[in-house]
């Protein structure tokens, strides 16, 4: 699994930032922040569709819930590559690292946009009352 979202995180990344996404996935980061980008929408989309359960969907409020979730999940990726031992042993390059770990957490948030429309479109069916019958 560390290698998949490896695959996916390094895409274009420079070789000036090829240490650093090596130390990331040898301490399995990768693997977290992966899963961050998939179960961070689940359960907050399960909250808005369960709990909140608007009727029907007002699209102002889907749209909120959307932006806060991206915004937990690249808070969460940035805080886990940034505090999770990444920057122990590096002293005198902080600011490629920080450009590293900015465009980690970015790419997450874009994964995690795709998680936000599908689990919208499997909550809004499943497990919402108000919004079952709804085509979104």
């Amino acid at each position: 699994m560390n290698t998949f979202f490896a695959e996916l995180y390094e895409v274009n990344i420079d070789n000036a930032m090829m240490e650093f996404a090596r130390d990331v996935y040898m301490a399995n980061d990768y693997l977290f922040i992966g899963l961050g980008a998939i179960f961070i929408p689940m359960i907050l989309l399960a909250v808005f569709y369960r709990i909140i359960d608007p009727q029907p969907v007002k699209i102002f409020k889907w749209i909120l819930t959307g932006v806060i979730t991206l915004i937990a999940v690249y808070a969460f990726s940035f805080v886990w590559l940034y505090y999770h031992g990444m920057y122990i042993h590096i002293e005198n390059e902080v600011n490629s690292a920080m450009s590293f770990t900015n465009i980690i957490a970015f790419r997450n948030t874009l994964f995690a946009i795709l998680m936000v429309i599908v689990f919208s479109f499997i909550w809004n069916r499943t497990i919402s009352i108000n919004n079952s019958r709804n085509p979104l």
